[in-house]
Parts: C-alpha cells; sequence; structure tokens
C-alpha cells in the first residue's frame, strides 16, 4: 500500500491518497486550476454547434519532415516544463503552458501526457536521456492519482485523466520491464469501469471523454488479457454510438469542446468497438467517416473559454489514423499525416512546442497539446525508425517555385539543410549540389541533428528560364533512399514593373492595398473565380521572393490577404519599395497583376 501526503498548495487543493480497492476513495478535489470546463457551464449549454469546417481547400505543408528530430525537440521541451524544484509540493509534475494564465498550473493528465512521451522516446531511440524525469514524473502522479483529480465523481475530468493513466503505464513498462506501476493502472481501469459517464445526444464533452476512455480501456484489457475490461470498453463505446453519435452524425461528428473534437469519439470508436468488430467498423468508417471533419479553423465555443483549436485538430489527426486501421484505404493516412505535418509548422520558435491555439502568441506554447501532437502524429509517423539514415530537409535560401526578377541585384549563397534521421550518431556525411552552381562539404551529424550548409557561395542568374538544383547527400550503410536527394525548380523572369498596376500580362485589375504606404499591416482581396487556384508574392526590389500566400481551387468568392511586413521566416523587412504579384488560375489562361508597397518603418 502506497500513501501520499495531504497537504495544501498554492496552486491547487491536494488530499491524501490510498491505492486501495476504488470503492475506499471518498473524498475529491476543489481545483484553482483552470484547465477543465466546469460542469455547471457544461449544463447550462446544450446546444451543439460547430465552427466553419474547412478541408479540400486547405493548403498543406509541403516540406520535408524528420520526425524523429520532431520527437527529440519534443521530449526537450517537455523537459524545461517539468518542475524541477526538489521539496516542492509539485515536484516532478508537468506545467502546462511556458507563459499565461496556465504557466502557474500542473496537472496529473499533463504529467501522465509527459510520462507516455519520455516512455515511448526510450523505447523508440534506446537514449535513457529522460529516465529520471519519468521517475520525477510518477512521483507527482503518485501523490496527485487521475481518480481523485477535480470536479464531481462522475465527472468527465477524472474519467479523461485515468485513460491517461492506462496509456502512460503501459507505455513505462513497455519501455523498461518495469511493472511497478501496474496496481496505479489497474485501479485507473477499475474507476473508468465502475464509472461511466451519462451520454445523451447533447453531452458532447462526455461523449469526447468516454469516447477517449473506451478506446484505452479496450487496448489495456486487450494488452493484459482483461476481458472486463475489453467488454466495459465495447459497451461505453456503443453507448456513444448509440447515444450520441446516431442522434446526428452529420454534427457529431464535427463538433469541439474544451481540449476535444468529434476526433476523439472516432478514435475511440475504432479501437473498442470496431477492434472487437472490423467488419462493421469497415462498413461504419465507409458510410460515416467523410462527416469527420477533416480541419476545424478556430472559432469561440459557447460555454468554453479555452476554444483550443489545435487541440482539436490533433484529434481529428488521431481519428483519421485510426480509420485507415479500420478499411486500410490510404487517403485516411494521408489525411492524419496533412494534419501532423500542418500542426508542427505551428513550432515558430522551434522550440519544440506548439500553442493550443491559434488566438495564442507563440510565446506560450502548451506541453499538454504538445504531448498530444507527439503522441497522436509524430509517434505515428516514425514507425521503426533506421539506424543510419541521412538526408536532405530542405533548401534555406531558394524553394521550389520561386519565382526571381531580373536583374536579381545580388548574388543568392546556395543553402541547404541536411538531418540525421537515423539513431545512431554519422560521421563523414557527403553532401553535394547540382544545378547550374554546384558544390561540395563534408559534415558529421549528431542524433536528431539538422545543420545548415552553405554549398556555393553565390549564384546571380543574368537569363530568363527555368533552374534546377538537386541536393545529395551520401552516407555508407544508409537506409533509406527516399530522403537523399530534394530537387527545386526556380524560374527566373523579366522585370517586374511590367506586370504592375495590371499591364502588359492581362487586364486583370490589380488588388489595391490599403493602407499603403504602412508600418505595421497592410490588406488587399482578390476575386476568384469558381475552380480557380490563386498564387500571391511579394518580391523586394532585388528580384527576391519575401513572402508567398496560395488559395487552393474551390466555390467562387473574394480572398482578403494580410501582409504584416514579415518575411518567410516572420522576421521583419527592411523599409522601402516591394513588388506585389498575383497570379489566378494556371498556364496560359493564368491572369496576372501586380502593384507597388511601401514598408516604412
Amino acid at each position: 500500500m502506497i500513501v501520499a501526503n495531504c497537504f495544501r498548495s498554492s496552486r491547487r487543493l491536494r488530499m491524501s491518497v490510498v491505492f486501495a480497492p476504488v470503492a475506499a476513495f471518498t473524498c475529491f478535489a476543489t481545483a484553482n486550476a483552470t484547465a477543465p470546463v466546469l460542469e455547471t457551464d457544461l449544463a447550462a449549454d446544450p446546444i451543439i454547434e460547430t465552427g466553419p469546417q474547412r478541408g479540400g481547400g486547405m493548403v498543406w505543408p509541403t516540406d520535408r519532415v524528420n520526425y524523429l528530430f520532431e520527437m527529440d525537440q519534443i521530449a526537450q521541451f517537455l523537459d524545461i516544463w517539468q518542475e524541477k524544484t526538489v521539496g516542492d509540493p509539485e515536484f516532478g509534475g508537468e506545467i502546462e503552458a511556458e507563459a499565461g494564465p496556465l504557466g502557474d498550473v500542473i496537472q496529473t493528465d499533463n504529467t501522465l501526457e509527459a510520462i507516455w512521451f519520455w516512455s515511448r522516446y526510450t523505447e523508440l531511440t534506446g537514449r535513457t536521456t529522460y529516465l529520471q524525469n519519468i521517475a520525477d514524473a510518477w512521483v507527482y502522479s503518485l501523490a496527485f492519482p487521475p481518480w481523485l483529480e477535480e470536479g464531481p465523481v462522475n465527472g468527465y475530468y477524472r474519467a479523461h485523466n485515468c485513460a491517461w493513466a492506462l496509456t502512460a503505464e503501459s507505455a513505462y513498462r513497455s519501455a523498461t520491464g518495469d511493472d511497478t506501476y501496474l496496481g496505479y493502472a489497474e485501479t485507473a481501469a477499475t474507476w473508468l469501469v465502475d464509472h461511466p459517464l451519462p451520454i445523451t445526444g447533447t453531452t458532447r464533452l462526455n461523449a469526447f471523454v468516454q469516447g477517449w476512455t473506451s478506446g484505452n480501456l479496450y487496448l489495456y484489457g486487450e494488452e493484459l488479457g482483461n476481458s472486463t475490461w475489453t467488454s466495459t470498453a465495447v459497451t461505453l463505446a456503443q453507448d456513444v454510438l448509440d447515444s450520441y453519435v446516431a442522434v446526428d452524425p452529420a454534427t457529431n461528428l464535427a463538433t469541439e469542446q474544451w481540449a476535444m473534437s468529434s476526433g476523439t469519439i472516432v478514435w475511440g470508436l475504432c479501437n473498442s468497438v470496431f477492434r472487437a468488430d472490423p467488419v462493421a467498423g469497415n462498413t461504419w468508417v465507409t458510410t460515416f467517416g467523410g462527416l469527420v471533419d477533416l480541419y476545424q479553423d478556430w472559432y469561440n465555443v459557447p460555454a468554453d473559454s479555452f476554444d483550443w483549436d489545435r487541440s482539436w485538430n490533433v484529434a481529428y489527426a488521431n481519428a483519421h489514423f485510426a480509420m485507415f486501421d479500420v478499411t486500410g484505404d490510404m487517403s485516411w493516412f494521408d489525411n492524419g499525416v496533412n494534419l501532423t505535418n500542418l500542426l508542427l509548422s505551428y513550432d515558430s520558435d522551434d522550440d519544440g512546442g506548439i500553442p493550443a491555439t491559434v488566438q495564442d502568441p507563440v510565446t506560450e506554447d502548451m506541453t499538454w497539446v504538445t504531448s498530444y501532437l507527439g503522441k497522436f502524429g509524430v509517434d505515428r509517423m516514425i514507425g521503426l525508425p533506421p539506424t543510419i539514415d541521412a538526408g536532405v530537409l530542405r533548401f534555406v535560401t531558394l524553394a521550389d517555385g520561386d519565382e526571381l526578377f531580373l536583374p536579381v541585384g545580388a548574388a543568392i549563397p546556395i543553402q541547404v539543410e541536411v538531418s540525421n534521421f537515423g539513431l545512431d550518431d554519422l560521421t563523414s556525411v557527403d553532401v553535394s549540389l547540382e544545378g547550374p552552381v554546384t558544390g561540395a562539404a563534408t559534415v558529421d551529424l549528431a542524433f536528431a541533428e539538422k545543420v545548415t550548409i552553405e554549398l556555393h557561395p553565390g549564384w546571380l542568374p543574368d537569363t530568363q528560364g527555368e533552374y534546377e538544383f538537386t541536393c545529395r547527400v551520401s552516407r555508407a550503410g544508409d537506409e533509406d533512399a527516399s530522403n537523399d536527394d530534394l530537387t527545386i525548380r526556380v524560374t527566373v523572369l523579366g522585370d517586374p514593373a511590367s506586370v504592375e498596376n495590371g499591364e502588359a500580362l492581362t487586364s486583370l485589375r490589380s488588388p489595391i492595398p490599403q493602407p499603403n504606404p504602412f508600418r505595421s499591416e497592410t490588406q488587399w482581396t482578390v476575386p476568384i473565380p469558381e475552380q480557380t487556384s490563386v498564387e500571391t508574392r511579394i518580391y523586394g526590389t532585388d528580384g527576391r521572393l519575401v513572402q508567398r500566400w496560395s488559395e487552393a481551387a474551390g466555390p467562387a468568392r473574394e480572398a482578403t490577404i494580410s501582409w504584416d511586413g514579415s518575411d518567410r521566416q516572420g522576421r521583419p523587412v527592411a523599409a522601402g519599395v516591394y513588388h506585389l504579384r498575383t497570379r489566378i488560375g494556371a498556364g496560359d489562361a493564368s491572369q496576372i497583376g501586380g502593384t507597388r508597397l511601401v514598408v516604412l518603418r
């Protein structure tokens, strides 16, 4: 029997904990933390709403990704935000956010999520870097177990936390062979069996959470051979399916609240009731899978002060991967890949973390949504990593599809980013450049490292045309040729003034930025005909591409584009004249127009 001390901290109310049969627990927490939605808010808002959905019109990232690098970076990010002060009442816990309203909050679910991630990292890489982090996180999790988390005894938050206990213990035991915390997880599983959530056609958050709990309970019961847990999981999931989803599938498979979305339900169904009956699962996904959101823009959810859109979309990625598991249809898998890469692109400060919502600044990355992305997206993409694998990530100073205007004012250094995609540290990796200019270098790459290399000091084109550059890497014993080379094509055009003010190329009316000149932001509107794509670019007077936007073909509409005076790396541009160029359509039928922009500082 393990006993935790009873005390009160400045962050939240603590309680004494004894690991014993669940029926023995009678106390529950009153929270000071702000993370969960209040039960009173849930009861006051029975209305099901959904925001503007997006999918077919999305422009997905196309850059190559080193998922092992992303996993390593997330592990480091979680390490930074673990409470490490010995003697602190919340020692070992995972802080929710690097700043902002949740920057002083530690919760059990965040901590269990970090245990899962560090454990999975340990198992995949064979590295012991985070074993102490895991041990410290268990100290916190033992002191504040999930079944005694805040809210009502039969509330969603305790259930949500208990499900995380199952997957965290499973990952830890798989990585280390240590079953010390098996009883902890068994108590959490028993809690889930004994505390089903009430499900109706309007209790969306309960439905989301019970989807999450049923999937985890089934997988854990399957792993440990516990038929009570698997059969209960199927019953819980079937209740969600019958009492919530079936009431209005078109709405209830595309709703969001708190840190969850309908994607959480779909993952749970696929890993419980459809895992038990794959034929029924295949039929259901074929019939209803298309109703599941592919991507959800931010919107203000009634009675929800959080509106964590990036967390919603992690859940949708998880759902699409799960529907692939059920059907084998690669289109679902591709959706999951696109969502994963889009969410990774939100790490604009390259620290491994992402904010939970588009409304938050980059300085308020959240550990929990980053753990979600790591578990449901990044880990899924890694598979079984190779031992020896070097590859090309991207061209740094040029990008595929770039257009330059003559005269190009200054020579362009050709820089590339290469990375170690494998488990071993690498020496003597050869990197070469082919194209209108050439170059070569040899580098060493540590585990998960990426480095930028200059392969030519400066390319200065003086003739219009299309130019092709290829970067190649070579390393003895390399196990994956798919990332060994990368080719980009760059087009050199005439003077951008030839298309300014709509002259010369077409009768397209040039966009009119307002204000112009500007200091902080300007915007303009582009009319988009039906089934027509639009490409908008800003160039410097030296012909270099500064910024670009794309709108995919779709229904006729107007697109409003805003520019804050930053380049593609997010850096403020210098004051001066810039060229705005818009292309509507493609090929011979395209229309091109342009104008000048003046940036003031």
